[in-house]
């Protein structure tokens, strides 16, 4: 299932949002999480889900 760049985008929009949340929510509970954790953390996540999104693209023998 590839995911056409606005639907990407738009992931992605998302996930930058729950990753700067989640830094929040985890510090009520006194988990500490550094902006630098959390920008790698993101950084890995929409690095993988831009390679799969290409990855998947590519591969039409299904249609």
């Amino acid at each position: 299932m590839a995911l056409s760049r606005v639907q990407l985008l738009l992931v992605i929009a998302f996930l930058v949002v729950v990753l700067v949340e989640l830094r929040t929510v985890l510090g009520f509970f006194g988990i500490d999480l550094s902006a630098t954790t959390a920008a790698v953390v993101g950084v890995v996540i929409i690095g993988t889900l831009v390679l799969w999104s290409l990855a998947s693209s590519g591969d039409r023998s299904n249609e």
